[in-house]
């Protein structure tokens, strides 16, 4: 009682102007390039020619979604925090190595495993370029490291073989 409940027809309700479709890029390009002036070079992902365009966003893609999975690596990781995200990172690259040796790869969930693929993907590649300075990017992927953490690790053989060890020994 006393709440009000507001109804909305389909299409009634409006984005924030920085979702619209035709301002998006501008809107992320804008927040990569206020990211790169208040940080410190060594910890930002150096996009190349790096344009307000699809065409610009799909060729720095691979190296948006590199990073944001994996960065910062052993040999790039600065103070304890960094050093702690690099291993973590280490770690994932490991389980992401393991899981292509999975013996199976079906599933009867072809369309979910679709839509957590595309979604951690855009996620990365979304996230990595607005925000490229590193020590950001690790604490923003909590939003899609969570399913790329299940995705590597259900039936990865790697896991299977140190459960399998672990097991034996506390046997």
């Amino acid at each position: 009682m006393g709440r009000n409940v507001y109804w909305h027809w389909p299409g009634s309700y409006r984005l924030h102007p920085n979702f619209y479709l035709d301002r998006l890029l501008e809107v992320i390009l804008s927040n990569h390039n206020a990211f790169v002036k208040i940080s410190n070079p060594e910890t930002l992902i150096q996009f190349s020619n790096l344009r307000p365009d699809w065409w610009s966003i799909v060729m720095n893609a691979p190296l948006a979604i590199v990073s944001a999975l994996f960065r910062p690596w052993l040999g790039e990781a600065n103070g304890l925090t960094g050093f702690m995200a690099a291993i973590e990172n280490f770690a994932l690259t490991i389980l992401f190595i393991g899981a292509f040796f999975r013996k199976t790869w079906k599933t009867t969930d072809g369309l979910l495993v679709t839509a957590v693929v595309v979604y951690v993907l855009m996620e990365c590649v979304l996230m990595a370029i607005s925000s490229p300075n590193l020590g950001t990017l690790s604490r923003y992927r909590v939003g899609f490291l969570p399913l790329f953490v299940f995705a590597i690790s259900y039936k990865n053989p790697l896991i299977e073989k140190i459960r399998l060890l672990t097991w034996h020994r506390h046997k």
